[in-house]
C-alpha cells in the first residue's frame, strides 16, 4: 500500500528551495510507513568518525528538528566484507558512503534515486563533473559529498637551489627539468630526484597518477556499451595512436638509467617520504596530504599547484576520489534516507564539510567563491577539472596497472605489449 507523503513534501520542497535543490513527486515513491521521515536513519563509511559527527552537531545546532543520523566509521581494509555480512544478515545500514570506486561492486545493492526526484540537469548544475560517474539510466546512484583531487607538491628549496623559480606546468618541461634537478654520482647513484616515475611498488599513488595521464590523453581507461562496462585501455585515438602507450612511454622514461631524464628507481624508499626528507623536488599526492605533509616536516618549504597538464590540450583534467551518499536498497526507511541525504548536501552544510575536512566542495556554487588560503584555491581548481572512472574492482585493476609498469621496466614486454596485456586482463576481469 502507497503511503501519503504530502506533509513530508511540504517540508522537504521548503528546505530544498531554500537549499537551491528541488525535490519533486516523492510521495508514496519510496515506501516506508508511519511517521518514517523522523526516524533515525543510519550511515556507514570509512570517512573518520569525528569528522563526520561534527558536521552532524552542526546540523543539528541550526536546526535540531531537521534530521536524525547515526553515522558508523569502518576501517577501509575491513569495509567490504563488514557490509557484506551485515547485509547477508538484515543488520545493514540504511545508507553508506560510496567511493566512485566502489559503485561497481555495489550496484545492484543500491536504491536510485529517481530523476523526477533529482533531476540530470539540477544535478549537473549543482555538482562537479566527476560526479556524473554516480548517474545511471535509472536515476542517481548516488548523491556527490566529497571530493580529493590529485595535486602537485613541490619543494621551493630545490626549486630556489637550482635556479628554477617555478614548477612545470607542462609535462613536457619535465623533460628540460629532470635532468637539472636530479643528482647522479659517478657510480649512477641517485642522490637526489626530481620526479618519482618510472617504477610502481615505491611511487605513492601511482595507480591514480596513471589513471590522471590516461585521462588526460582522452583515454576514459573504461568505458559504459550498450549498458556493459568495457576496457578502453587499449583504445586508439583520433589520430589512430594508442594514448596508453604514450603514458607509459613517458612515466617509465624516468627510470630508465640510459635516459638523459633518469629520476628514480626500485631502490628508492616511497616517494611521500623522499620528499618528506627533501631528496625529492616533486610529489603528487591528493589534497587531504597536504596538513600530513606540513605535521611530518614543519620545517619542509613546499607549496602546491594544479597537476602539470598536456601543452595544448583543449581541456585540463586531474584525477580526484570521489565520494557519495547511496541510499541502500535494503533498508525499510528510504524515504527518510533520501531527505538525509539532501540535508546533508545542502550548501550550507556542503561548506561546513570542506572547512571540516580541508578538502574543496562538490557544489559548482561553493566552488566559484574562491577562499583566501593559497593551498584551498589549488585544491578549489583542481576540483572544478576532476575525472575519474569506473572502477570495477580497485585491488585487482592496481595490479593490472603495477603489471603494465614493471613489464616496460623490467624489459619482459615492448610497451605495445604490456598495454595489450592490461587491456586483455581488464577485459577478463570484466566478465
Amino acid at each position: 500500500m502507497k503511503i501519503n507523503f504530502q506533509y513530508i513534501v511540504l517540508g522537504a520542497f521548503i528546505f530544498f528551495a531554500v537549499a537551491g535543490i528541488f525535490l519533486f513527486s516523492i510521495s508514496g515513491k519510496f515506501g516506508g510507513g508511519g511517521n518514517e521521515a523522523t526516524q533515525e536513519v543510519t550511515i556507514w563509511g570509512t570517512r573518520p568518525e569525528r569528522e563526520v559527527r561534527e558536521l552532524l552537531s552542526r546540523i543539528d545546532n541550526k536546526n535540531p528538528n531537521l534530521v536524525k543520523i547515526k553515522y558508523t566509521e569502518i576501517r577501509e581494509e575491513f569495509f567490504d566484507e563488514t557490509l557484506l555480512e551485515a547485509l547477508a544478515s538484515d543488520k545493514g545500514p540504511d545508507m553508506i558512503f560510496l567511493s566512485d570506486d566502489r559503485l561497481i561492486k555495489y550496484k545492484n545493492k543500491i536504491f536510485p534515486i529517481p530523476y523526477d526526484s533529482l533531476s540530470q540537469r539540477d544535478f549537473r548544475n549543482i555538482f562537479i563533473t566527476e560526479g556524473e560517474l554516480y548517474l545511471g539510466a535509472e536515476g542517481v546512484y548516488a548523491v556527490p559529498f566529497s571530493v580529493d583531487p590529485l595535486v602537485m607538491y613541490w619543494n621551493r628549496a630545490t626549486f630556489a637551489g637550482k635556479g628554477e623559480p617555478l614548477p612545470p606546468s607542462y609535462w613536457d618541461e619535465f623533460f628540460t627539468l629532470s635532468p637539472k634537478l636530479t643528482e647522479i654520482d659517478n657510480s649512477r647513484n641517485i642522490l637526489k630526484s626530481f620526479v618519482a616515475f618510472g617504477e610502481y611498488d615505491n611511487v605513492n599513488n601511482a595507480k591514480e597518477i596513471l589513471s590522471a595521464l590516461l585521462l588526460q590523453a582522452g583515454n576514459p581507461i573504461t568505458t559504459v556499451q550498450n549498458d556493459r562496462l568495457i576496457s578502453a585501455i587499449g583504445n586508439k585515438s583520433a589520430d589512430a595512436g594508442r594514448p596508453a602507450e604514450s603514458v607509459l612511454r613517458f612515466f617509465t622514461e624516468f627510470s630508465n638509467p640510459v635516459k638523459a631524464v633518469y629520476s628514480w628507481n626500485k631502490a628508492k624508499p616511497l616517494s611521500a617520504q623522499a620528499f618528506l626528507g627533501g631528496d625529492l623536488a616533486l610529489y603528487l599526492g591528493f589534497a587531504s596530504e597536504a596538513s600530513s605533509l606540513r605535521q611530518k616536516n614543519p620545517n619542509l618549504d613546499f607549496d602546491v599547484t594544479l597537476l602539470p597538464q598536456i601543452r595544448d590540450a583543449d581541456l585540463k583534467a586531474t584525477y580526484a576520489k570521489i565520494e557519495g551518499l547511496a541510499v541502500l536498497k535494503s533498508s525499510p526507511r528510504l524515504a527518510s534516507s533520501i531527505s538525509a541525504i539532501f540535508v546533508l548536501i545542502a550548501k550550507d552544510n556542503i561548506f561546513d564539510w570542506a572547512e571540516i575536512t580541508n578538502l574543496p566542495p562538490v557544489r559548482r556554487d561553493l566552488l566559484k567563491d574562491r577562499p583566501e588560503e593559497a593551498f584551498k584555491q589549488i585544491f578549489y581548481d583542481s576540483a572544478l577539472i576532476s575525472k575519474g572512472w569506473l572502477d570495477p574492482d580497485s585491488e585487482q585493476t592496481g595490479i593490472i596497472f603495477g603489471r603494465m609498469v614493471k613489464d616496460v621496466t623490467s624489459g619482459r614486454l615492448k610497451i605495445s605489449e604490456a598495454v595489450d596485456r592490461a587491456s586483455s586482463e581488464m577485459t577478463a576481469l570484466l566478465r
